[in-house]
């Protein structure tokens, strides 16, 4: 399989993804930025591979969204390369539990006890009681103080 990335118009900061003819029968041109080009190399690999496509996981990594993503909906398992940006944010910490743990994940409670909204929905849903720990981050903001 070849497949090329490079610049086809560095003015508008393009790139052309050509996949050998089994895949994409045309290559395509996408507008990209730091921030939307994993969800191109997700969607080609969940649409098009239908599967991991190993040569731009790289990418992939960098965003804790479409690394989340990516392993719920290609990989189907942890992915322990990716669990480090992964458990940057509470958002994507509490679904990568919830849909690829399955249960208690240590290493993201950390980032989840910053988060009063993340933290009710882990002791609820992941916990499925108390999380003593994490109380003191919720008696911050009366909003969700209020739900225990």
């Amino acid at each position: 399989m070849e497949i090329i990335i490079y610049d086809s118009n560095p003015d508008i900061k393009s790139i052309k993804l050509e996949v050998d003819g089994r895949r994409w029968k045309h290559p395509k041109y996408i507008q990209y930025n730091n921030e939307n080009l994993p969800l191109w190399i997700y969607t080609y690999a969940l649409d098009v591979i239908k599967g991991r496509w190993l040569e731009v996981e790289e990418v992939i990594k960098k965003s804790p969204r479409y690394a989340m993503i990516y392993v719920r909906d290609i990989i189907k398992g942890r992915w322990l390369e990716a669990e480090e940006i992964i458990k940057r944010e509470p958002f994507w910490s509490f679904y990568y539990i919830r849909d690829v743990i399955k249960g208690r994940w240590l290493e993201g409670e950390e980032v989840i006890k910053k988060s009063p909204r993340w933290v009710c929905n882990y002791a609820e849903i992941v916990i499925g009681g108390r999380w003593l720990e994490a109380e003191e981050t919720i008696k911050k903001d009366p909003m969700w103080w209020s739900f225990l």
